[in-house]
């Protein structure tokens, strides 16, 4: 949170008027990217995150909102998050869409991370233009559940008067303070002040702010212990909006447009032994395995450069890039596709003192998940239908001139036979040992292209045909032959033969050379807290304790000043100090937290 304010002290408030500067600036200066969305030429965009408490034990889950901060109309439309140990590994990383420029979730933390600090990084794709100090970043703590020593949290120093400067008693952890904007007020108030095992609490949180203002926020009631204030103050100094900008030169270092469609995939294409050949207006092919014949592409830029915004239907698909090999000279070019989760800083985890009443407490939550695993009681999260929206994949074509289905047929032993007694418009020949195929001009009925046909197997763009030779008429589902002179964008082709077969096949066997394969994106399915209602539940809940230390989360409530939120949730079988903790953003950008404190005694 401290982090988040210094960024936007630094940066001042956002404005209509920047936006405005920014395009005309832009369109002077004439820098574009390989025709796609423009890429400003400083950060406008700014996010935040919070999460339900900052220390946790694996095999719990991580709850989170994100928000975005921009005045301008067209922002990102998703956000990335990631989480990394102090070895600057990826653990996990979330692709979350955007819905009014807020997402929230859940990453589950497995059991196998090791005790340690751990940094959640939060930024949109624009944002990889700029140093990676302008991402938002909060440091968490981890305990593996089967660590009994705790050796990465003890060989902290720990100082028994860490809290005196804050007015604390000596050997108490410090708790957070409530940051609040001018003349606003967030009031949070409970029906009493202390309950009981399984007791409902009415919360209640309002807010006075300005005529016309609104407050995004989240709502975590979680044991006190979990929230470690002296996290939050770390801060590597701030977005430098004057280092090296990226965005701009002939240096080669790719630039992200803003998502406002979708995730982009970024790349270059390199020459293997000429660096400085840009490699310009090369055609590259993004396909993925299908059922019909489907494909994108894009142009390189001066720089080698290409960009595709991922339509819906490729989420979560295996996809492949392959350069068109008539539209280059010479060697093949190598492929390079940037990495959404490459985060250029280094985290080293918390360096500073600890509370000596800490380590005892995470071995108090260590047994309380390792109870609650052991009931299958973990309360968890409930995902909820992904909200994309679903659209028709890029067809090559609406439909074939023909379809044969081999299996209609007597069984053929291989790929140019069944060409020979079942597609009279497709020719296959071998020339030294290279096979090739012609496919009839429909046009003309009589004679054949000159050139060779598109050739797709389960959608994907074949450069061996070796690999069909070996079909049988048990291999293939059918035979697509689109015998007509095609143009598909700027791409022509004599006629297309799309192949489907019954079983999967490794693409690797049959694409042109070079390729590049992309593990699936995945788009993070919004995901709430699901919690116990002792309204509702039998006498049978009373055998199987509820040792939850988080007790409530909402990650989407909204209130502005005629509005407040009013809700219920139940205690469970543990004791001590619980803390509400309400984090927000106004509608002018400005940030702000406040606190409350219940007990439970059993």
């Amino acid at each position: 949170m401290h982090n988040f304010l210094f960024h936007l002290r630094k940066r001042g408030l956002y404005a209509k008027s920047m936006c405005i500067g920014l395009l005309i600036s832009l369109m002077l200066s004439g820098i574009y990217v390989s025709g796609m969305n423009q890429v400003h030429p400083v950060p406008d965009e700014q996010v935040i995150l919070h999460t339900d408490r900052d220390a946790y034990v694996s095999g719990e889950e991580l709850f989170f909102r994100v928000s975005l901060i921009t005045q301008c109309d067209q922002h990102s439309s998703l956000v990335y998050i990631a989480l990394r140990n102090t070895r600057n590994e990826i653990i996990s990383g979330v692709i979350a869409p955007l819905n009014h420029k807020t997402s929230y979730g859940s990453i589950y933390l497995a059991d196998t991370l090791s005790t340690g600090f751990y940094q959640l990084i939060a930024y949109t794709g624009e944002m990889r233009n700029y140093p990676a100090d302008c991402f938002y970043t909060q440091t968490l703590f981890i305990a593996n559940r089967f660590d009994t020593t705790l050796e990465n949290l003890l060989e902290l120093e720990e100082d028994p008067y860490d809290n005196q400067d804050q007015g604390g008693e000596p050997g108490t952890y410090a708790t957070p303070e409530p940051i609040l904007p001018d003349h606003t007020i967030i009031r949070i108030s409970t029906d009493k002040e202390v309950y009981g095992r399984r007791e409902p609490v009415q919360l209640t949180v309002g807010a006075e702010m300005p005529d016309g203002s609104t407050a995004d926020m989240s709502v975590s009631v979680t044991a006190k212990h979990t929230i470690w204030p002296f996290l939050h103050e770390e801060t590597d100094g701030g977005c430098d909006r004057d280092a090296d900008r990226q965005w701009s030169g002939d240096d080669g270092v790719l630039v992200y447009p803003r998502e406002k469609n979708g995730p982009v995939i970024a790349g270059k294409l390199i020459s293997k032994s000429d660096e400085k050949n840009k490699l310009a207006n090369v055609r590259v092919i993004l396909s993925s395995p299908d059922t019909l014949t489907a494909i994108m592409y894009a142009h390189t830029n001066e720089q080698g450069h290409f960009y595709f915004t991922l339509d819906p239907t490729y989420f979560g698909r295996d996809l492949y890039l392959v350069p068109d090999h008539g539209t280059y000279a010479g060697e093949a070019p190598g492929i390079v596709v940037a990495d959404p989760f490459a985060i250029h800083s280094s985290f080293e985890g918390h360096t500073g003192s600890i509370s000596v009443e800490l380590p005892p407490l995470v071995r108090e939550s260590q047994d309380v998940v390792v109870v609650q695993k052991a009931f299958e009681t973990l309360h968890g999260s409930f995902v909820s239908e992904k909200e994309h929206e679903h659209r028709f994949p890029p067809r090559l074509y609406s439909e074939p001139v023909s379809v044969v289905r081999p299996a209609r047929y007597m069984p053929l032993d291989n790929f140019r036979e069944i060409a020979r007694e079942i597609m009279p418009s497709v020719r296959i020949r071998q020339q030294n040992e290279d096979w090739h195929i012609r496919l009839v001009n429909d046009q003309t009925a009589y004679t054949f292209f000159d050139s060779a046909p598109g050739v797709f197997l389960n959608s994907m763009p074949v450069g061996k045909l070796d690999v069909l030779m070996d079909f049988t008429s048990e291999h293939i589902r059918s035979v697509e032959v689109h015998n007509l002179p095609w143009r598909y964008g700027s791409m022509r082709f004599d006629g297309i033969l799309s192949v489907f077969t019954h079983d999967h096949y490794d693409p690797a066997t049959f694409l042109p050379e070079p390729f590049y394969a992309l593990p699936p994106v995945i788009m993070h399915g919004k995901s709430t807290y699901v919690q116990p209602d002792y309204r509702t539940l039998g006498s049978e809940a009373d055998r199987v304790p509820d040792f939850r230390q988080l007790l409530y989360w909402n990650p989407q409530q909204v209130i502005n000043e005629e509005k407040e939120l009013s809700t219920l949730f139940y205690t469970g079988d543990l004791e001590g100090t619980y803390a509400i903790i309400v984090r927000g953003i106004l509608d002018t950008g400005a940030v702000f937290q406040a606190i409350h404190y219940f007990e439970v005694k059993l």
